[in-house]
């Protein structure tokens, strides 16, 4: 089987992130395996996948609390779960992954919201992730 394409790579880290948020943390190696075995990840592209899930759910404080400075008006309890996924992916990328340019994150992000989310998901996602490009709130709380 070929090698999965980035995106391929992200839609599983989506997939997985909105799953998580319906079980216990406890469950998500069981969940994990079980998402595996029923998209039929190959076997040398299962390490990564795993690696990058769990790597991206250790830093959610850290990304929820960049999401929530810069997603005025909005509670991370109140945004579709499906955006919350995609957004979560990109401000871990830009963030945390320095090998990935942000334009490009917020370029997939925006892409994954359009094919997950609903009609507006696309435009809601791209006005989040403009907000931390532009303004960084990660500095702005640490120097508020």
């Amino acid at each position: 089987m070929a090698h999965m394409t980035r995106r391929e790579f992200r839609e599983h880290i989506v997939r997985l992130l909105y799953l998580a948020e319906f079980h216990e943390k406890e469950e998500l190696e069981e969940q994990f395996r079980f998402y595996c075995d029923l998209f039929e990840i190959p076997g040398e592209e299962v390490e990564p996948i795993h690696t990058r899930f769990f790597t991206v759910r250790d830093r959610l404080p850290e990304v929820d609390r960049i999401l929530q400075i810069a997603s005025t008006g909005w509670t991370l309890q109140r945004m579709c779960k499906t955006d919350l996924a995609v957004l979560r992916l990109a401000v871990y990328e830009m963030r945390f992954d320095p090998s990935i340019p942000e334009k490009v994150s917020i370029n997939e992000a925006v892409d994954i919201a359009r094919k997950f989310g609903g009609q507006t998901s696309f435009s809601f996602v791209n006005g989040v992730l403009a907000k931390i490009v532009t303004k960084e709130p990660e500095k702005e709380s640490e120097n508020g």
